[in-house]
């Protein structure tokens, strides 16, 4: 018996479409419409009353959308806010960046060497109204410039004579008192670049670190140095130096260097060198310092020499503090 297919309908639910909008126009129809019958009671009621349209009436139950300029303004507003703050520079001179250092006392008498070279320098720190000390080498193209800026400005010039360092190749100077050189040639080469600078005070050694441990060199320097009456700073470019102890036994006013503060040309760096010896003198009663006439240099006592004397160091010319 042949089986009857069964037949089976499937039943496809339309999915109901959702109301978007019905329930806020019916809303807003409504609010319409009381308020214009509430209008038109009052003003049946009280004819004084001004007339206004239906659009007036739903514009102020409608809030109004804000335009597309006040919108953006405000975005940009928000995004303003939103932005990091950038910190603010503080001037470096401002009081709450001054360091605090305690009250000191002392002479520190400071020499300053290599002028000759750049003009600058010399100009800034001979006009600092401090005492300094400003040696000069001898035939260079600014070398007697660098004497008028010194002596107008009222400061102290020496002769920074050059002499043979260690390592010769290391010298700056194409001529220069030498080991190898006579006493005859020494002298000869001495009264040479002293007479190259008339009105320097004294004298101190630029490199030398071989001519000023030879006793023999160094004495026939400083028999010149006797003869016309000037003072010796030996600038110790090494311990062994004799310049110092013998200027004592000859009877020659001297004094030696206790630090360089230009090593570093880092402008704070020198700075905190200046400090370094201010502490010094302080400790000791004075001392004799060098730096050199170059640009960070001056710019580091320009900006802190003030504080420095502000502390209690008296600075003096170097001929001060000779024995």
């Amino acid at each position: 018996m042949a089986r009857s297919k069964k037949t089976t309908s499937a039943t496809h639910h339309t999915p109901k479409k959702k109301k978007t909008g019905g329930g806020l126009l019916l809303t807003i129809a409504v609010v319409a419409a009381v308020m214009l019958i509430g209008f038109l009671f009052v003003s049946h009621s009280n004819p004084d009353v001004e007339k206004r349209s239906l659009s007036e009436i739903v514009s102020e139950v409608i809030p109004k959308i804000p335009s597309a300029e006040k919108a953006s303004t405000k975005e940009s507003d928000l995004k303003e806010k939103a932005k990091p703050k950038q910190p603010v520079a503080k001037d470096s001179d401002s009081n709450q960046n001054k360091v605090q250092h305690k009250k000191l006392s002392g002479s520190l008498a400071v020499v300053v060497d290599d002028c000759g070279y750049d003009l600058e320098p010399v100009e800034i720190l001979s006009a600092l109204p401090i005492d300094m000390t400003f040696s000069i080498l001898p035939f260079k193209t600014n070398s007697s410039a660098a004497l008028k800026i010194i002596k107008n400005n009222g400061q102290t010039p020496m002769l920074h004579l050059p002499m043979e360092p260690m390592d010769a190749g290391q010298a700056s100077e194409t001529r220069m008192v030498s080991v190898a050189m006579t006493k005859e040639q020494v002298q000869n080469y001495t009264k040479e670049a002293i007479n190259s600078l008339p009105g320097i005070k004294g004298v101190n050694n630029h490199q030398g670190s071989r001519a000023t441990s030879n006793p023999a060199t160094m004495r026939a320097v400083l028999e010149v140095l006797q003869s016309k009456g000037l003072f010796f700073i030996d600038s110790r470019t090494l311990a062994a130096s004799v310049g110092y102890k013998m200027s004592r036994e000859m009877g020659i006013s001297t004094g030696f260097n206790s630090r360089f503060l230009d090593n570093s040309s880092d402008v704070d760096e020198i700075k905190k060198q200046i400090w370094a010896a201010a502490e010094i003198a302080d400790k000791y009663g004075s001392i004799i310092v060098i730096c050199h006439a170059r640009e960070n240099t001056a710019k580091a006592w320009s900006e802190c020499y003030k504080e420095v004397q502000g502390a209690g160091i008296k600075f003096v010319p170097v001929s001060t503090l000779l024995t």
